[in-house]
């Protein structure tokens, strides 16, 4: 018994240190070491590396500012802007805290609050909180309209981000407005920033401008986006994503060849990727491949993919929802990549049986 009870003892000494060890405060070269283990990992865009050390850096500034919001403020946007270039949803709320360290500190007129704003809205927006992102930009143009009258490349960044949210309320003439603005003032400011700050901008330009069915300023910024993806992040999800769009935009243009081109490249990515498109990558009618619409029928058919991405010896062997004229005729239209082997086109191919929803 007495044995049991010295070793209890011991133990629970053991504990103790051990606690108070791990509660020791962390120190400011701990804080240092975090930073710039995140700037590095940031400007190699290691997007998983950069999050960890920036949510390291960010759990020890917490224990070493927890009153000064000051301090505090910058760390807390860099974890937030690690989190939203790592897909994190906890981005969004930690732009809210930064926010709210930045107004603890300097009050809510300050225009340290301007670019996290600006930031916080472009998060908000992609969470499908209009509402969150309005208030944000409005408070920024507002900051802006004080602080940088004559305009700034932030100053184009609020009013994309009010097209886009304009654009997906059905306001497509003020949408149409504020991107004309965001491009004015990005291509006067276009010295002041870098990547991928000012890919993200053309590439929402170009979303903005193919929605509205303004295809040669779709082009325009597309093309300025893809560029600059290609030069610094060629594996970019977004390089498939405008090479997909381009054979919309390019379609809609009348050019045929580069429609043809794109397609190939969203193909030529997947193939990097070891993937394929296994689906059509454009169809002109509306109906097919159509994400975010309510499936309303399905098409079972065969056909032969060709080197202009098209569809040739269409065989409609069931369909639901659709009648066979009608299918046939939207895989006539339709684009569908011929699939790569080694990074290199085999001619013609064969598809014995493709299941394909309509929409």
């Amino acid at each position: 018994m007495r044995l049991t009870a010295i070793i209890t003892s011991v133990w629970l000494a053991v504990l103790a240190i051990t606690s108070a060890v791990q509660a020791e405060k962390p120190t400011r070269a701990d804080l240092d070491e975090a930073i710039a283990a995140y700037r590095d990992s940031t400007a190699l865009l290691h997007k998983a590396d950069s999050f960890l050390h920036a949510r390291r850096a960010y759990v020890i500034g917490r224990q070493l500012f927890a009153d000064k919001p000051d301090e505090l403020a910058p760390i807390a946007h860099a974890f937030a802007l690690a989190a939203a270039r790592y897909k994190e949803p906890v981005a969004l709320k930690q732009y809210q805290f930064t926010l709210n360290l930045l107004v603890v500190a300097y009050g809510s007129g300050h225009g340290a609050l301007t670019p996290v704003l600006v930031d916080a809205a472009e998060e908000a927006i992609h969470r499908k909180e209009p509402e969150m992102a309005y208030a944000w930009l409005k408070q920024a143009g507002e900051l802006l309209d004080r602080d940088a009258p004559n305009g700034s490349y932030l100053g184009a960044r609020v009013h994309l981000g009010l097209a886009r949210l304009y654009l997906n309320s059905g306001e497509y003439d003020r949408a149409e407005n504020q991107a004309a603005h965001a491009q004015d003032l990005a291509v006067e400011y276009q010295n002041t920033v870098n990547y991928p700050v000012d890919a993200t901008f053309y590439f929402w330009h170009g979303q903005v401008m193919r929605m509205l069915g303004k295809y040669a300023l779709a082009e325009a910024s597309y093309m300025k986006a893809l560029a600059l993806y290609l030069e610094i992040e060629p594996l970019a999800r977004r390089v498939l994503s405008i090479h997909r769009r381009m054979v919309e935009v390019s379609h809609n243009l009348g050019k045929l060849d580069a429609a043809t081109h794109h397609c190939l490249q969203a193909e030529v990515y997947e193939n990097q990727r070891h993937m394929g498109h296994w689906y059509p990558v454009y169809d002109p009618n509306g109906r097919l491949s159509q994400f975010g619409k309510a499936k309303t029928g399905q098409i079972v058919a065969g056909f032969t993919r060709t080197k202009d991405c098209r569809a040739d010896d269409i065989v409609i062997y069931k369909t639901r929802g659709i009648s066979a004229e009608e299918a046939k005729r939207l895989i006539q239209h339709a684009y569908f990549t011929p699939q790569l082997k080694n990074g290199k086109l085999a001619g013609n191919q064969k598809v014995d049986q493709m299941n394909i929803d309509v929409y």
